[in-house]
């Protein structure tokens, strides 16, 4: 009787794939952190990035799991560091 493996992936093709997505979603993993310019005042927002799958199947919820630490990360921001634009145009 032999088992089946899941296919393994490697970090770098990890990392191509969530370059891929940083393309369509506008963020991006560098290391240990994720981030993205927030859509206000374009000031880079940073997260702690999770640990990248080690099957294929994983890397959709990777993506995911990035895009709602982010989506977190931004509305912070927007609440309660994000400079008022009407205050910037006076």
């Amino acid at each position: 009787m032999t088992t089946t493996r899941a296919p393994r992936v490697s970090r770098l093709r990890v990392l191509a794939l969530a370059e891929r997505e940083r393309h369509l979603h506008g963020w991006s993993v560098l290391g240990d952190r994720v981030e993205q310019r927030c859509p206000c005042c374009r000031h880079t927002v940073r997260a702690t990035a999770p640990d990248p799958p080690t099957d294929p199947a994983g890397i959709d919820a990777y993506t995911r799991q990035i895009n709602n630490l982010l989506t977190d990360a931004v509305f912070e921001h927007l609440h309660h560091d994000c400079p008022d634009p009407r205050e910037d145009s006076r």
